[in-house]
């Protein structure tokens, strides 16, 4: 006791308020924003780096879309003259058939068995397939544009993956996460969006026949893109397979949340989806890519019919207003970033 009537331990640090801080070191370091969820360094590292695999995937898939658009006609018409323009149509329509029926199964498995990789895998597996074959349609003996159909509707087939890819990103993000995250797979598909175009537009100088013109392999301004989305597709796949690990947010509740921090994070797992909400996005979704397949559709045989372009003029001017595109998607996408953060 004191002079001034104090034992000396008031000026002792209240060691009980100071652990249960949520400023402390030990805690701080591995709260992921939110103060009920533990994440160790190690997790967060990994499961960031499988996001960021995840982008990679989203970019990959979109570049594989749009890097043969703008040559996709003239192509048709240089391997079967008999192709007409109705068929090509159907051609186009193949992509997106293939990935109706795809998405729903992909999806289907994913939830079903709780896995991310392995539809993946298979998807990116058929996509390469499917790149390969397209780039060999030259070597098939005749009715080429059958096969020219079975391969678009193959890569479309292969991208049904996208689903697969959201899904994921979404259970492995924070809800302070998950909009900027989202954000930037978008950013990563409008960015593939633009790259396959210019990519398409920076191998037009190898020209037709290209430098080498065999039977067993053809690589020309028609061909190089293929051969290229399988190389990425190849690369795609040994990420997933060396680097990529599944986890879920959910999965760290379990670690730091206790009595009433889990009941209340409970209670706020079992709200029900806004239902109304999600149809709207699906229908806005819809449109957005129904009005797009106007210009994967018609731009290519529309210039080549009105300006009197070639087979080269329209696959380089093609691609570069494909390009412009893709540009203006990228900007829209920073835009709503920044406003969802308000």
């Amino acid at each position: 006791m004191n002079k001034h009537g104090s034992n000396g331990y008031d000026k002792l640090p209240n060691e009980r308020t100071h652990l249960l801080n949520h400023d402390s070191p030990s805690v701080a370091s591995g709260v992921n924003e939110d103060p009920r969820i533990f994440e160790p360094p190690d997790k967060k590292k990994a499961r960031w780096r499988s996001i960021r695999i995840m982008y990679l995937t989203m970019f990959l898939s979109s570049v594989t879309f749009t890097i043969t658009m703008a040559s996709l006609w003239p192509y048709l018409e240089l391997v079967d003259r008999e192709a007409s323009a109705d068929f090509f149509g159907w051609i186009v329509a193949g992509y997106s058939i293939g990935q109706l029926v795809a998405s729903p199964l992909f999806g289907f498995w994913s939830n079903r068995f709780d896995t991310t990789r392995w539809p993946l895998l298979l998807s990116i597996g058929i996509n390469i397939i499917a790149n390969i074959m397209y780039a060999y349609i030259e070597s098939f003996p005749d009715t080429r544009q059958y096969y020219l159909l079975l391969a678009r509707g193959l890569v479309g087939f292969g991208a049904g993956n996208v689903a697969v890819v959201r899904s994921y990103v979404a259970g492995a993000t924070t809800n302070e996460e998950r909009t900027g995250v989202m954000a930037n797979v978008s950013i990563c598909q409008s960015v593939g969006f633009i790259l396959g175009p210019a990519f398409q537009a920076a191998l037009v100088p190898l020209g037709y026949p290209g430098p080498i013109s065999k039977l067993e392999f053809h690589l020309d301004l028609y061909t190089a893109p293929a051969f290229l989305s399988a190389i990425a597709g190849f690369i795609n796949i040994l990420l997933l397979v060396t680097l990529f690990k599944e986890t879920r947010v959910t999965e760290l509740t379990t670690l730091s949340v206790q009595g009433g921090d889990s009941e209340s994070m409970n209670a706020n797992c079992e709200n029900k989806p806004d239902y109304f909400a999600v149809i709207c996005s699906i229908m806005i979704f819809f449109v957005v890519l129904f009005i797009f397949t106007i210009f994967e559709t018609i731009g290519s045989p529309l210039t080549m019919d009105m300006y009197g372009w070639s087979k080269k003029k329209a696959t380089l001017y093609q691609g570069i207003i494909l390009v412009g595109a893709g540009c203006e998607a990228i900007v829209v996408s920073l835009l709503l970033k920044k406003i969802a953060k308000r």
